[in-house]
């Protein structure tokens, strides 16, 4: 099984097959190569895929549009250990407790998509390898305990448009950054961090100019000017930093 993968093919047709339901502990304690969810499978049952040794990837569809997945279901990859990003697809409403918790091996982002509106307890946690966590999901999901306890990162990044994830996010500080194409800079204003991209390169004149609430400033390498008055009377600004790489999205 080491070198095998789970793709839900028929045996018989180059096709995948219309697997629609995957049971509670339909695969647990099994060594498998990588796993291929098709778009047709709706439910994750409970422990599915718990305490597998997975030598590769876990994908969710042919793409993150095109999965027809709902709900993962409680403990669904509990403890199992795969490579890769954690790439929730758009179709996805709810992230059952301790979902995808105990996975050290995977290396990449956390991906909630845009339909997600709960997580459960510790549904992330124990993820020390994640580098990056964002939220597609315009409104902030209803969440358990700790859902990110232990991931490697200690910021969410969220849409611009996003409502309801305050300054931090259980506990989590948010960056407002997801909808700007490739945001150059990063201003801290009543507590929250929201990117902007200015394409010539150039902070316009007045961009803050006046605003007590801006508290600290980050600037990419790509911001060539920043003109007349921009953060002019900023009387709370404490500080201003000039990274050596942009803000982009990975």
């Amino acid at each position: 099984w080491s070198s095998r993968r789970v793709l839900f093919r028929s045996v018989s047709q180059s096709r995948y097959v219309s697997v629609v339901h995957i049971g509670d502990y339909a695969f647990e304690f099994t060594n498998i190569g990588s796993i291929v969810i098709p778009d047709s499978v709706q439910t994750i049952g409970v422990r599915s895929f718990s305490n597998c040794i997975i030598g590769g990837t876990v994908s969710f569809g042919a793409s993150l549009t095109s999965s027809q997945l709902v709900t993962i279901g409680t403990e669904a990859f509990l403890d199992s250990t795969f490579t890769g990003s954690i790439l929730i697809p758009n179709s996805v409403v709810t992230i059952s407790d301790f979902a995808f918790s105990g996975n050290t091996s995977a290396n990449g982002i956390i991906r909630i998509g845009t339909s997600v509106n709960s997580i459960g307890d510790n549904a992330f946690a124990y993820t020390s390898g994640i580098t990056r966590v964002e939220s597609w999901a315009t409104a902030a999901p209803a969440v358990g305990t700790t859902p990110f306890f232990g991931c490697g990162t200690s910021e969410i990044h969220v849409k611009f448009s996003a409502t309801g994830y305050g300054s931090t996010y259980v506990g989590m500080n948010v960056i407002y950054d997801l909808d700007i194409a490739d945001p150059k800079i990063l201003v801290t204003q009543s507590g929250l961090k929201k990117g902007y991209n200015f394409p010539t390169g150039v902070v316009p004149m007045n961009f803050r100019k006046g605003n007590t609430s801006v508290t600290s400033v980050d600037i990419g390498d790509e911001i060539t000017a920043i003109q007349l008055d921009a953060f002019e009377g900023c009387s709370n600004l404490t500080s201003v930093t000039f990274v050596n790489t942009s803000y982009s999205k990975e």
